[in-house]
């Protein structure tokens, strides 16, 4: 069990201290932590740094492992709640089914996660947030397994007022390239 503080913007003394399983540590050429570092298919930093559920405070996450997708990064991700950090089960589960570390899309408030099956089947996933919760709301599927002419089969789906509307297209591969 390791213990972390945690500390205002200003320093001092630590405001809260959580506890974690496990912490995974990357560290870059210069021998410090990656912060914020959440590449796919690449290296996540141990810390990540954001709004999460857009209320206009800093929440953050942790790495916990590589026991994700492709043994790719997991978080335990920490939203701030009033005055305290509160492990948030939901999203932390976001980055153990996904790719790594969702990207936050704070123009739209939305977070945006990546699944994959093989070479040949990609979704990119668009999650609203309400109440700390995720709640789906757009994906985009390249799936190049179920056409018989080698097309890629490109559908997206929007949920507009509760109800999903879907959009299906076709596209020709290109002679080696992967969807």
């Amino acid at each position: 069990m390791l213990r972390k503080d945690v500390f205002g913007r200003s320093g001092g003394s630590p405001v809260q201290t959580l506890d974690f399983e496990n912490v995974s540590m990357h560290v870059a050429a210069t021998g410090e932590a990656l912060v914020n570092s959440a590449r796919m298919y690449d290296t996540q930093g141990v810390l990540q740094v954001g709004d999460f559920d857009f209320d206009g405070r800093d929440d953050f996450a942790v790495q916990v492992g590589n026991d994700g997708p492709y043994g790719g990064p997991t978080f335990d991700v920490v939203l701030q709640v009033g005055r305290r950090f509160v492990r948030n089960a939901a999203l932390s589960e976001l980055t153990r089914t996904s790719l790594g570390m969702f990207q936050v899309d704070a123009g739209r408030k939305h977070l945006v996660a990546y699944a994959k099956s093989g070479c040949c089947w990609h979704e990119t996933r668009v999650y609203a947030v309400a109440a700390g919760q995720p709640v789906l709301v757009g994906t985009l599927t390249e799936d190049a397994r179920v056409a018989d002419d080698g097309d890629v089969v490109v559908t997206e789906a929007t949920l507009i007022g509760g109800q999903w509307v879907r959009r299906t297209k076709r596209h020709a591969m290109d002679a080696g390239a992967s969807p």
